[in-house]
């Protein structure tokens, strides 16, 4: 399914059996300064279920967060993920891929806007320049908060992430893409308010520099 011309919006019926499981010993739901979360899930969509579709897909995402005194927390994260067709024939439709870039992904792009690199080194998009999305991808985050005064935290932070065309390429050598940034988020009772500043450490040809992000909630 690497190939631009292959992938599109398809209307298909999928069935499958899904499996998820989840360990949580956060401190904190919204603004966790120390513990562990992880979260698994599997899902595997085959004909015998009734599936015009077939595939077997896994996502999984692992946070840690370390607690220096009361103001400071060092969190530590990675999320990957992959979606693997039965026969290997089968293109992935649009709307069952991953898409990398971000508020809560590489935050030195906009949403959705890491671009999947073909094997000829070219983006693949769509006639509008639109992401057509990867089998695979992985997201790793360091951020170092600081609370500076009453309810507002300062934060540093570097992402680093991938979006691999076909999932059978994700262990192999792929570009990692990189971003550093600095950011302000206010403690509310219902979480976070947040405002993240990236850098794009390499930015390509017609990618931003720098990308600001306002939104709800940590990005880890």
């Amino acid at each position: 399914s690497g190939g631009a011309q292959e992938v599109s919006q398809q209307d298909v019926d999928i069935s499958s059996l899904r499996f998820s499981s989840r360990f949580d010993d956060r401190d904190n739901l919204f603004a966790p300064h120390s513990g562990n979360l992880a979260e698994l899930s599997l899902e595997y969509a085959s004909a015998p279920l009734g599936s015009q579709l077939e595939f077997f897909r896994f996502h999984l995402s692992a946070a840690t967060y370390f607690g220096f005194g009361k103001r400071t927390t060092l969190a530590v994260g990675l999320r990957t993920g992959g979606i693997y067709p039965v026969r290997q024939q089968d293109a992935i439709p649009l709307q069952e891929r991953f898409f990398s870039g971000g508020e809560n992904s590489v935050r030195a792009f906009r949403e959705n806007e890491l671009l999947p690199v073909g094997q000829d080194g070219a983006p693949l998009v769509d006639e509008d320049g639109n992401s057509l999305g990867g089998e695979a991808f992985a997201t790793f985050t360091v951020e170092l908060r600081q609370l500076l005064w009453g309810n507002l935290e300062g934060a540093l932070f570097v992402d680093s992430g991938a979006l691999v065309p076909e999932a059978a390429d994700l262990f192999d050598p792929f570009e990692v893409r990189t971003g550093a940034g600095v950011g302000l988020r206010y403690l509310l009772p219902i979480g976070p308010v947040r405002l993240d500043a990236a850098w794009n450490t390499d930015p390509g040809p017609g990618e931003d520099t720098f990308v600001l992000h306002f939104s709800v909630g940590m990005a880890i």
